[in-house]
């Protein structure tokens, strides 16, 4: 067996790795609400900043969302889903950069992700971790029109198990306003109904 000496106390990968430790360490050593919100939004607007800052990073960045917007803006007629073109018409309202439909896309999905956590999870910690490490969360910057119908899909579980099928169905259709693959997501039905 070889020795593998451990990180010195002074390498920056020791010094995050130790201040992250302390900090979630902290925060589970004091279950109160007020420490568990501090995380949630501090891990939130960390994710957001990063996501809504992003330039050029995707694969739908500049062959898809940009010119999309560029087009509706200038007021041509596109063959995209109407919730879709609906969310570029309100951020051109405001703005003619498309970053910032990057920016409101990032801070929908994020909302959405965040409140099906905050509702469905036992440990939320480790549901923004699983989030994260697991590589959901860069996916959604591959394919940022998916990622927010699956945003709004995963909230459709709760209503699903609680029998609000109304609710369900409702929202799985604003869902396939965003993107049209969502509309699979009704096969899933059945199985939260018996």
């Amino acid at each position: 067996l070889m020795y593998r000496r451990p990180p010195a106390r002074t390498s920056p990968l020791w010094q995050v790795s130790s201040g992250g430790s302390l900090l979630a360490r902290r925060f589970e050593t004091d279950p109160s609400p007020i420490a568990s919100a501090i995380g949630l939004v501090g891990s939130f607007l960390v994710l957001f900043i990063i996501a809504a800052s992003r330039y050029g990073i995707g694969t739908d960045y500049w062959s898809r969302h940009i010119p999309v917007f560029d087009q509706i803006k200038a007021g041509y007629e596109v063959d995209y889903e109407p919730g879709f073109v609906l969310l570029n018409q309100m951020v051109g309202i405001f703005t003619g950069d498309g970053q910032w439909l990057i920016a409101a896309l990032s801070l929908i999905t994020l909302l959405l992700v965040y409140r099906f956590i905050v509702r469905m999870s036992f440990n939320p910690a480790i549901s923004v971790f699983v989030f994260v490490f697991g590589g959901f969360y860069l996916e959604v910057f591959n394919l940022a029109q998916q990622g927010l119908a699956i945003a709004v899909l995963l909230n459709t579980i709760e209503l699903g198990l609680r029998r609000k099928h109304f609710s369900f169905l409702l929202l799985t259709l604003l869902a396939v306003t965003v993107h049209s693959s969502s509309l699979i997501w009704l096969a899933v039905w059945p199985f939260l109904v018996f």
